[in-house]
């Protein structure tokens, strides 16, 4: 089946062009990776006919280091040591390993050496890395962590470039533990010997580490695939033909149409590009039948859009149906541009639709009718959808969608009364369809906002609530948006109960939402961000360590009581414990693998890939969160509770504390209490922040630059330490999460500070995303209002922020405060 994601931009097709421009920085380093972890593919490449490929041999167990040493972390020298570790307090880690490395136990003593060596590789002292490694090799030749160390120690060694000592020491890690992470280890060797300026050697092992398993980020922009890096150093060697199989051979081992398109884009413009070179132009009757199966196959893609620009002044006949859907998608894509790909399709669409007679698939019209308003033609738009209308039956689902698409370009035209009424039409005469339930949210959602109409507003959402109890329309965001703004108008004319009843209706009517949070708080005279009367997390003043009043034991006792009653699981034994399934499977073995050797980017792939793998499972799902929070990755551990609770359709407010503990969690409350208390912070507002941020995940990295935990942005973090005296402070240690909080805390609190204090958080929160000056500006213009203040901030992204934090606030309140606030 075809998966049109459409996710290229020119952007992206830049990107593309780098890489086929044939440019060898895109090979220099270590492998290009990607920390946006969305949906994962496998690749498996064929190999090239004659090549010798040692054969995978797949794990049948997860020993190894795993379970050997887990149990040993429990000691107390090694824990702190752990712990330390984990905060970035490289310092304190090692004194704790170093005091650890005397002990009795031999396998204590191992485990603080093979410690030492990974809190050096952390801290980026690579040579003194290389010696603690060596170390653990020879003190402890029998662990079963050596051959990691050799594999950790060939990492060091390419950060001072000895690629040929690194190269060794992959080989060897190879050799003791073949059939692993075998791709990761094959990549690195090619990454070094194409610093050694072998060249022959570099594209043997692409070549090889694609063959072998791995997850690879869908992002093929933002990770240039290893058998895209083999076919660059073909080509620059003059090899194209051998580039150009290497392509081919890749199209085979992906069914994903992104991954398919590109392949194919790459392998025409190789042919393209060696014709213009070599003056061969037989070439290009290779190339030229790729741009049109891009064409014929794949004309969602941005590449499509690519091919048609090199098709159609080559004199191909490419129908005016297919250049409209490109040109359309094209413009999806692009939304700076989009006038310009618009007005190809509908000249595209409107040449077509005269040649067919105005008759065409439905899709047609909806694209055109699209195009139409976008372009803010809404006369030809609300036709195009017409014709939909009238040439297919109802029980087409193009029906209600087109019918729905005019209600839409009305209110897009400003004719409000009449897309409501337009929408009302659709539940009056087709009651039946699936579109009438959303016709009638959005008709209900009108009424209210645009028209403030209690009564009609009420009428309709009841009517939805009476006629489609079981659709998702019946409880979203549009009624608790609607409800909420009439309570608003309803108190500012004095109407309190009636007033209230709005805000009850909306705090029920989409759990979770900004809207239904901010409704509770006006139904309970909160301020915004009011925080409760005291949380059940406190430090214990004395060790420092927290301490919670609620019992996680029991509460995980009651959540799987829950779960076996919710999905019918019929294991009586705890729950959480990894089934044998979930250790025996080879992403799990990967990535556990690299995680012990600290490649978080590769080993969070992995992981991820396994979450979305069993994301259809809810028990395995429920042991993965727990097994994610264990290994101390927190942002994969959110992910998992938030399938979880969202496939027992539950919410944060009914499901069990258990399971939304690990959806809304604490983590590194050891150093957000004590800043919290430092600026008069609300620690929970602060995890809010955090997990808005990061999910709690230290070495995230924004688009924008910012860092760690709280997001800090460098030159933001640099100002940062000055205030605070930090003459040592090093662009790098704002990933350290015991700076990161300290750093994020103060600039929240000087942003609090600097737009007026805690009566306006959400202004802090805008200032702390989007910068403080604008804040502040954003604040005058809307006076002391938190819903005018949103409306009036002109960023989406800043807006969306504030929103988001205010709804997960809601949740962190709820779970970790007590009555009061």
């Amino acid at each position: 089946m075809h998966t049109h994601r459409f996710h290229f931009t020119p952007t992206h097709r830049a990107l593309a062009i780098l890489l086929t421009g044939l440019l060898l920085a895109s090979l220099v380093g270590c492998s290009l990776t990607s920390n946006l972890l969305k949906d994962t593919i496998v690749i498996t490449a064929t190999p090239q006919p004659g090549e010798v490929i040692r054969p995978y041999v797949t794990p049948t167990t997860a020993s190894y280091a795993y379970a050997s040493h887990t149990e040993l972390d429990s000691h107390p020298l090694l824990n702190a040591g752990l712990w330390h570790l984990q905060f970035g307090q490289y310092q304190a880690a090692l004194e704790s390993f170093q005091s650890a490395s005397s002990d009795s136990d031999p396998d204590v003593r191992a485990s603080a050496a093979f410690n030492i060596a990974r809190t050096y590789q952390r801290a980026g002292e690579y040579g003194t890395a290389v010696s603690a490694l060596t170390s653990f090799v020879e003190g402890f030749p029998g662990d079963d962590r050596v051959p990691n160390a050799y594999f950790m120690r060939g990492d060091a060694y390419t950060q001072f470039g000895q690629w040929q000592a690194a190269i060794d020491d992959y080989a060897t890690y190879y050799n003791l533990r073949p059939g692993i992470i075998d791709s990761y280890v094959f990549e690195r060797m090619a990454d070094a010997y194409f610093n050694l300026g072998d060249t022959g050697s570099a594209q043997d092992y692409f070549i090889r580490a694609a063959a072998a398993p791995r997850v690879v980020p869908e992002n093929l922009w933002v990770y240039t695939t290893l058998q895209d890096r083999a076919a660059v150093l073909y080509a620059n060697a003059g090899q194209y033909d051998a580039a150009v199989a290497l392509y081919d051979n890749q199209l085979f081992s992906t069914t994903d149409d992104d991954n398919s398109a590109y392949i194919i884009y790459q392998s025409a413009k190789l042919l393209e590009e060696y014709a213009q070179l070599t003056g061969d132009t037989t070439l290009l009757s290779q190339a030229y039948p790729r741009y049109e199966r891009l064409v014929d196959e794949y004309p969602t893609s941005y590449y499509a859009f690519n091919a048609l620009e090199v098709l159609l002044p080559a004199g191909y006949d490419i129908p005016f149906d297919q250049r409209g859907t490109i040109n359309y998608n094209a413009g999806l894509a692009d939304v700076q541009s989009q006038g310009y790909y618009f007005n190809l399709a509908v000249d595209d669409f409107d040449t077509y639709l005269v040649q067919s007679g105005n008759v065409a698939p439905a899709e047609i019209f909806l694209m055109q009718g699209r195009a139409y308003r976008g372009l803010g033609r809404h006369t030809e738009s609300f036709r195009a959808f017409q014709n939909v209308i009238d040439q297919v039956p109802p029980s087409n689902p193009a029906y209600g969608e087109a019918w729905l698409a005019q209600g839409r370009t009305l209110y897009q035209q400003g004719r409000t009364e009449d897309a409501a009424t337009h929408y009302v039409a659709l539940a009056d005469q087709h009651p039946d369809l699936p579109a009438a339930a959303e016709a009638l949210a959005r008709a209900g959602y009108i009424y209210a906002i645009d028209q403030d109409n209690v009564v009609q507003a009420n009428e309709t959402f009841e009517r939805l609530a009476r006629d489609f109890p079981d659709s998702p329309w019946t409880h979203s965001s549009y009624q608790a948006e609607a409800y909420l703004h009439l309570g608003r108008m309803l108190e500012s004319g004095g109407q309190t109960d009636e007033a209230n009843e709005m805000y009850a209706r909306a705090a029920d009517a989409n759990p979770g939402s900004y809207e239904s949070a901010r409704a509770a708080d006006l139904l309970h005279n909160r301020t915004p961000f009011t925080p409760p009367a005291q949380t059940t997390i406190r430090l214990n003043d004395q060790t420092g360590d927290v301490v919670a009043t609620y019992d996680l034991e029991t509460e995980r006792k009651q959540a799987e009581d829950w779960l076996r009653e919710r999905f019918g699981l019929s294991q009586s034994e705890a729950l959480y414990p990894l089934s044998s399934d979930l250790l025996a499977d080879p992403l799990m073995i990967r990535g556990r693998e690299l995680l012990l050797m600290d490649d978080f980017t590769h080993a969070g792939q992995e992981f991820e890939g396994l979450r979305v793998a069993y994301s259809d499972n809810p028990l395995a799902t429920y042991q993965l969160a727990v097994y994610f929070r264990d290994a101390r990755l927190y942002r994969l551990s959110i992910f998992a509770a938030a399938d979880l609770i969202i496939s027992a359709e539950a919410t944060n407010f009914d499901a069990p504390p258990y399971l939304v503990r690990l959806r809304y969690p604490v983590y590194y409350a050891e150093l957000v209490l004590p800043w919290a208390g430092e600026y008069q912070l609300d620690p929970l507002l602060v995890f809010s922040l955090i997990r808005q941020e990061s999910f709690f995940e230290s070495y995230a990295t924004s688009f924008a630059a910012a860092q760690g935990l709280m997001q800090v942005i460098p030159s933001t973090a640099a100002e940062i330490a000055g205030d605070l005296g930090e003459a040592d402070f090093q662009p790098t240690d704002i990933y350290y999460p015991y700076v990161n909080v300290r750093f994020g805390t103060y600039y929240l609190w000087e942003t609090l500070d600097y737009v007026g204090g805690k009566d306006v958080i959400y202004a802090a929160l805008a200032g702390y995303n989007g910068g403080p000056y604008r804040a502040l500006q954003w604040l005058e213009s809307s006076g002391q209002d938190i819903d005018t203040f949103i409306a009036t901030v002109t960023e989406p992204e800043t807006r969306a922020y504030v929103t988001r934090i205010y709804q997960q606030y809601a949740v962190y309140r709820n779970l970790y405060g007590t009555s009061g606030g």
